[in-house]
Protein backbone atom coordinates (compact mmCIF):
# COMPACT_ATOMS: atom_id res chain seq x y z
CA UNK A 1 0.00 0.00 0.00
CA UNK A 2 1.15 3.27 -0.79
CA UNK A 3 1.11 6.44 0.78
CA UNK A 4 1.98 10.44 0.99
CA UNK A 5 2.25 12.84 3.79
CA UNK A 6 3.12 16.50 2.71
CA UNK A 7 4.05 19.39 5.36
CA UNK A 8 4.07 22.86 4.26
CA UNK A 9 5.18 25.56 6.09
CA UNK A 10 6.88 29.36 5.90
CA UNK A 11 9.27 30.86 8.03
CA UNK A 12 11.74 33.36 7.80
CA UNK A 13 14.54 31.59 6.01
CA UNK A 14 11.69 30.74 3.24
CA UNK A 15 9.30 27.78 2.45
CA UNK A 16 9.86 24.15 4.43
CA UNK A 17 8.81 20.79 2.62
CA UNK A 18 8.91 18.02 4.34
CA UNK A 19 7.37 14.81 2.00
CA UNK A 20 7.30 11.50 3.52
CA UNK A 21 5.89 8.35 1.25
CA UNK A 22 6.14 4.94 1.28
CA UNK A 23 6.63 2.60 -1.86
CA UNK A 24 7.06 -1.06 -2.45
CA UNK A 25 11.07 -0.79 -2.01
CA UNK A 26 10.31 0.91 1.12
CA UNK A 27 10.11 4.51 2.53
CA UNK A 28 11.26 7.83 0.70
CA UNK A 29 11.40 11.46 1.76
CA UNK A 30 11.79 14.53 0.61
CA UNK A 31 13.13 17.47 3.54
CA UNK A 32 14.32 21.11 1.67
CA UNK A 33 13.95 24.73 2.02
CA UNK A 34 13.17 27.29 -0.74
CA UNK A 35 14.92 30.52 0.29
CA UNK A 36 12.77 33.46 0.24
CA UNK A 37 15.08 36.13 -0.42
CA UNK A 38 14.56 39.89 1.40
CA UNK A 39 12.29 41.91 -1.19
CA UNK A 40 10.84 39.29 -3.31
CA UNK A 41 7.36 40.18 -4.51
CA UNK A 42 4.29 37.48 -5.06
CA UNK A 43 1.13 38.01 -6.08
CA UNK A 44 -1.46 37.04 -3.67
CA UNK A 45 -5.35 36.56 -4.38
CA UNK A 46 -8.01 35.80 -1.49
CA UNK A 47 -11.76 34.68 -2.53
CA UNK A 48 -14.42 34.57 -0.04
CA UNK A 49 -16.64 31.65 -0.11
CA UNK A 50 -18.20 32.52 3.33
CA UNK A 51 -17.96 34.93 6.35
CA UNK A 52 -15.83 31.60 7.55
CA UNK A 53 -14.44 30.30 4.87
CA UNK A 54 -11.98 31.63 2.01
CA UNK A 55 -9.23 30.10 -0.64
CA UNK A 56 -5.83 31.73 -0.45
CA UNK A 57 -3.38 31.15 -3.42
CA UNK A 58 0.15 33.04 -3.53
CA UNK A 59 2.20 33.01 -6.98
CA UNK A 60 5.58 33.50 -6.93
CA UNK A 61 7.07 33.90 -10.39
CA UNK A 62 10.36 32.54 -9.62
CA UNK A 63 13.01 32.45 -6.90
CA UNK A 64 16.51 33.85 -7.15
CA UNK A 65 18.83 31.06 -6.59
CA UNK A 66 20.91 32.37 -2.96
CA UNK A 67 24.10 33.60 -3.77
CA UNK A 68 27.24 31.71 -2.62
Amino acid sequence: MNSFHLRISDGVEGTHLLAIWREQTGTRGLDVVVAMPDRHESLNVVIPWSNELFNFTSKHQARPQPES
